[in-house]
């Protein structure tokens, strides 16, 4: 028994032997080269990001162009959310102003409520118009009136003239709509 577990011993240890001389004349294996470092991608150009905008656009998937516009390059991101808005606000102005009012920042915000009330104003002028007379009195309220009756007058003139002569409310703002300064 001790003879058997002797020759167990001397074999594990010649195998573990054998390996170490095996490895110890072979070369180390190399190491693998480094993985290639990514650069960093360059910001899309401004026609790039108008382009991507524009493609969302004519899908009809209004939400991915306007949150794609809100993280555009400093550079061109208030044109980006410009563009995104007024296409939305021309198709479906309740989402646009939702998801405007839902942008974190004050100076964005502004901006894409501004852009979807302009596009709102040169799809429905009429329906813009009357909605806008139910705002509270504010620079919303003067900022979609002006726009809307703007619009108007230039779709319908006459339609336009008879509705602000009908509503006094809304005569300070088409006098805005065509002042100039």
């Amino acid at each position: 028994m001790k003879r058997r577990a002797a020759l167990a011993l001397l074999l594990c240890c010649l195998a573990a032997g054998a390996a170490a001389l095996w490895t110890a004349g072979r070369r180390p294996a190399p190491s693998r080269p480094p993985l290639p470092t990514r650069r960093a991608a360059r910001p899309p150009t401004r026609a790039q990001v108008y382009a991507r905008i524009a493609a969302w656009d004519r899908a009809g998937d209004f939400a991915r162009a306007a949150a794609y516009a809100s993280l555009a390059p400093p550079a061109c991101r208030t044109d980006a959310v410009n563009a995104a808005y007024y296409a939305w606000g021309r198709t479906a102005p309740d989402g646009a102003l939702a998801a405007a009012a839902a942008l974190p920042e004050a100076g964005l915000r502004r901006w894409a409520s501004q852009s979807a009330l302009s596009g709102w104003a040169r799809a429905r002028p009429d329906e813009m118009a009357q909605i806008a007379l139910e705002l509270p009195q504010g620079w919303e309220r003067t900022a979609a009136l002006t726009k809307a009756i703007r619009a108007w007058m230039i779709a319908d003139p006459d339609r336009a003239g008879d509705w602000v002569l009908a509503h006094p409310a809304a005569a300070t703002a088409a006098e805005a709509a065509f002042r100039r300064d």
